[in-house]
C-alpha cells in the first residue's frame, strides 16, 4: 500500500514533469489538483503560482506564493519568487525585502542577485546594481545574465579599464 505522503510526493514529480515539459495548462490543473487534495502543500502552491506569475495573473501569484511561504518560510524560491510578482507589481521595496531573505537564506542564488541589481539599476543606482552583479558572476561565472548586467553597470559608470 503506498503511504499518502508518497502519493502527495508522486503526484508533484509529475506535476512538474508535465511543467519542464511546457505543458502550462496542464501543469497548472495539477497543481491545482493536489492542493484541492493537500492544501497545504507548499510546493504544489509556490509552483502554481509561479505559472501564474508567468501568465501575468500577479494578485493569484501572490496569494499563491505567499501561502506557500507561511508554510515554509525558510524557502529561498518562495521569497525569490514572491520578490518577482512585488517587482512585476511595481513594488520595489516588497521586492527588495523578499530578495534579500531569499539571499539571506541561500547567498549563492544568482537569479535574486541579478534581480536585486536589475532593480539597483532602474533606480538610477548603478554602483549598487554593479556589486549584485559581481556577486553573480562570483557565484556563477558561467552566468550569462550576471555578465550582461554586469557590462551594463559598467557601460553606465564609464568605467572600460
Amino acid at each position: 500500500m503506498t503511504s499518502p505522503r508518497k502519493s502527495q510526493m508522486d503526484a508533484l514529480q509529475y506535476a512538474l514533469s508535465v511543467h519542464r515539459a511546457g505543458d502550462v495548462n496542464a501543469a497548472a490543473q495539477l497543481y491545482g489538483d493536489i492542493i484541492k487534495k493537500y492544501p497545504r502543500e507548499p510546493n504544489a502552491l509556490r509552483f502554481l503560482g509561479v505559472i501564474r506569475l508567468q501568465q501575468g495573473r500577479l494578485d493569484e501569484a501572490e496569494a499563491l506564493i505567499a501561502k506557500s511561504l507561511k508554510l515554509n518560510d525558510r524557502s529561498a524560491d518562495s521569497h525569490y519568487f514572491l520578490g518577482r510578482v512585488f517587482w512585476q507589481k511595481g513594488n520595489t521595496q516588497r521586492a527588495n525585502f523578499h530578495l534579500k531573505a531569499c539571499i539571506d537564506l541561500d547567498s549563492r542564488h544568482e537569479d535574486a542577485t541579478v534581480s536585486l541589481g536589475c532593480i539597483a539599476f532602474d533606480a538610477g543606482q548603478p554602483q549598487a546594481a554593479l556589486q549584485y552583479f559581481q556577486q553573480a558572476a562570483s557565484n556563477n561565472a558561467v552566468s550569462s545574465q550576471a555578465h550582461y548586467n554586469l557590462g551594463k553597470a559598467l557601460h553606465a559608470l564609464q568605467r572600460y579599464d
